[in-house]
């Protein structure tokens, strides 16, 4: 296992890992500048097979507000096809004789912070000392307009470039990671040695721990694991100086173990 940073060490990190003013004080895109022509061409030029591979998942409507994450959607039946079984249909006034067309539809509040959807976070999302990227104010993220700047909209032209699962689960032969089996640079280190990759400037790179597969797993009624693995904050050195432009993963992408380093 590698060694975590200190608290000291991570908050020297907003001064030694920053990207403010690297792309000019006007720059909204952050390290999504990696991602240039040159390396979508490259990336594109990968394609292979053309397979179609899906990265979706249910999005269970039925469950305890505990589980996953508790970001549960909120799910209301606008109408449904019930009252058309009872015989609830009027005649259409525009076609005597003729009975209404029957439709049903939901509606569906969501909570995209959590372990229910894959979102990606905008740069307004956080702030530190009341800043947000390039030295902006946080209270450009107003309540009754939202992100006035520095939203997803950025990413409106799509995101291209190469990406690399790191499977670190199954580098180590299991299903899923265990709750405090952190990921180090050594981890990534070790799958691209064994699988024989290596990331690169303007690379996404995405984790998998397993714990997507460990909570459709859970048997009914079983409780929502409180805890999972992730990245440890001792990877963020190393996405700056292999100068990643994006990072994924399929628990939440915050430093782990939470609350500490």
């Amino acid at each position: 296992m590698g060694q975590p940073p200190t608290q000291d060490e991570v908050l020297s990190y907003f001064d030694s890992l920053s990207n403010w003013g690297r792309w000019g004080e006007d720059d909204t895109l952050a390290t999504l500048n990696l991602i240039t022509p040159e390396k979508r061409k490259q990336a594109a030029a990968l394609v292979r097979d053309g397979d179609s591979v899906s990265c979706s998942r249910l999005i269970p409507r039925l469950l305890p507000m505990h589980a996953l994450g508790g970001g549960n959607p909120l799910s209301f039946m606008i109408q449904s096809g019930e009252r058309y079984e009872l015989g609830d249909n009027p005649e259409d006034p525009m076609f005597p004789g003729a009975k209404m067309l029957e439709w049903a539809a939901e509606s569906l509040n969501f909570v995209f912070h959590g372990m229910v959807f894959t979102h990606i976070d905008g740069l307004g999302h956080v702030f530190w000392n009341g800043k947000m990227y390039n030295g902006r104010s946080a209270g450009l993220v107003k309540t009754s307009e939202g992100a006035t700047i520095q939203s997803s909209e950025v990413m409106r032209d799509g995101i291209m470039t190469r990406g690399i699962l790191y499977d670190i689960a199954r580098l180590k032969g299991k299903e899923y990671l265990d709750a405090d089996e952190h990921v180090f640079p050594e981890d990534l280190e070790a799958f691209e040695r064994e699988y024989n990759v290596r990331a690169e400037s303007g690379d996404i790179i995405l984790l998998r721990t397993g714990f997507g597969a460990q909570l459709e797993a859970l048997a009914e009624g079983e409780a929502h694991p409180e805890t999972h693995s992730g990245w440890n904050a001792a990877c963020l050195p190393w996405f700056k100086e292999r100068d990643v432009a994006c990072i994924g993963a399929d628990v939440i992408n915050d430093a782990t173990p939470p609350g500490e380093f």
